[in-house]
């Protein structure tokens, strides 16, 4: 059985592979997989249905699937058999030919793949409490294999044309499939050795006897039901979080459909523009790697709420005329507007649902922040961008400030329950 520093060390390793694995994968299909619809012969309207519709799915699937992984307590084997479904999907659609075949694999793929993101978050935040692991150390990771994909991508699309593109999507997806695999027999060999060691790596909570427990080494039981979960997300401070959380993210998404147009038409040569969206990434790469000691110095609530503050500066200048060095400034708040923001959010979800709901916690705050006000606010950002260009940067801040307000009402909402708390040390209230 591996020692408590071993267990860690193997669960930072796996967490990180499995962020590589699914942001290269993100990276891939967001820059190049509409070149490979494009290849296949699919129109421009074809196309944004094949990547709007999945959204959609995810809103239904995600939540879903990440409550049975707390219900049944099978995480491990849940993001195992997602890995096995999301590598079967991506073989179908290098095969798939026309719209209709495309969309529905694309359909699959997203309620399968999708589903992994907060299940892995509730693994690495589970490492974080079992063994003291630093979060953004293994999230860093993520952010790296994003970026490799789009200098490998564009390199490959350059060689050898859309026909890369599959390649690349299902190296990913073995990639995910074998760390899972890991995952799975790490789990099987901790319980056939001991099954009552809670210094294991074991993220298939249901050996483990001590429900809910927070302290280090302890691992969550299966939850009891539906309303167990209802009693979570229905939190007064779970709600807020989500909101802040989520509409702070939504704000990107002027940046996210727009921003490249937006340099293009500035002037801004397309090199440049490949320059300015890695140093946003390596902003949020240099946050992740200190994050341990950022989390410790100011703690999670004032770094959610200097992250979602950062967008009334941010986006404002954005939608100024201003020359490549001051870019180049403005892109280093991505690890604010971004990077600590997603940080905030994982360490309150993972303080306020603790082991037993915290993958279902985060489906509901994945699809909402990457789902629901997602595609809201690129349907509000492309109306804003087609009538104002990048005036549209200044409704983005006026998100920014009600992610603010939430943020703020927060902060008082658990500021209340701590003093109720303090005041009624024996009191069997929920708190914040």
């Amino acid at each position: 059985m591996l020692s408590s520093d071993g267990a860690g060390a193997r669960t930072a390793l796996l967490a990180g592979a499995l962020f590589a694995a699914l942001f290269f994968s993100a990276g891939v299909q967001m820059a190049y997989l509409p070149v490979w619809f494009a290849a296949r012969g699919l129109s421009e309207t074809e196309i944004a249905i094949v990547l709007a519709l999945p959204i959609a799915v995810r809103i239904f699937s995600t939540p879903a699937i990440s409550f049975h992984a707390d219900r049944t307590g099978q995480r491990t084997r849940v993001m195992h058999f997602l890995a096995i479904g999301a590598l079967g999907a991506v073989v179908l659609l290098a095969v798939a030919e026309g719209f209709w075949a495309i969309l529905g694999v694309m359909l699959l793929h997203a309620s399968l793949w999708t589903a992994v993101m907060p299940l892995s978050e509730a693994f690495a935040m589970q490492g974080v409490r079992m063994h003291g692991l630093d979060y953004g150390r293994m999230r860093l990771w993520g952010s790296l294999a994003f970026i490799a994909a789009g200098l490998v991508g564009g390199w490959l699309l350059g060689q050898f044309g859309a026909g890369s593109v599959m390649p690349m999507l299902i190296s990913a997806a073995v990639l995910l499939l074998l760390v899972t695999t890991v995952l799975v027999r790490t789990d099987k060999k901790g319980a056939a050795d001991d099954p009552g060691d809670a210094d294991g790596l074991s993220t298939d909570v249901s050996s483990a006897p001590n429900a809910g427990a927070s302290t280090p080494g302890a691992v969550a039981s299966p939850i009891s039901g539906l309303s167990e979960a209802f009693h979570l997300l229905s939190r007064p401070a779970v709600l807020l979080l989500f909101l802040s959380s989520g509409l702070g993210q939504a704000s990107h998404a002027v940046y996210y459909a727009f921003g490249t147009l937006h340099w293009q038409s500035a002037g801004i040569p397309a090199a440049l523009i490949g320059v300015l969206w890695g140093i946003g990434v390596a902003a949020e790469v240099v946050l992740f790697a200190v994050s341990r000691r950022v989390i410790a110095r100011v703690g999670a609530l004032v770094l959610l709420i200097v992250g979602v503050s950062a967008g009334l500066l941010r986006w404002p200048l954005m939608a100024a005329d201003l020359p490549f060095a001051a870019l180049v400034a403005i892109q280093l708040l991505h690890g604010a507007t971004f990077g600590a923001t997603h940080l905030a959010a994982m360490h309150l979800i993972a303080d306020m649902a603790g082991d037993r709901l915290s993958a279902t916690a985060q489906g509901v705050h994945n699809t909402l922040a990457a789902g629901l006000f997602m595609a809201g606010s690129i349907m509000v950002a492309g109306l804003l961008y087609r009538a104002f260009d990048g005036a549209a940067y200044l409704g983005m801040a006026v998100v920014s400030a009600v992610a603010l307000i939430f943020a703020v009402l927060l902060a008082r909402t658990l500021s209340v329950a701590s003093a109720d708390g303090a005041a009624q040390p024996h009191s069997a209230g929920e708190g914040g």
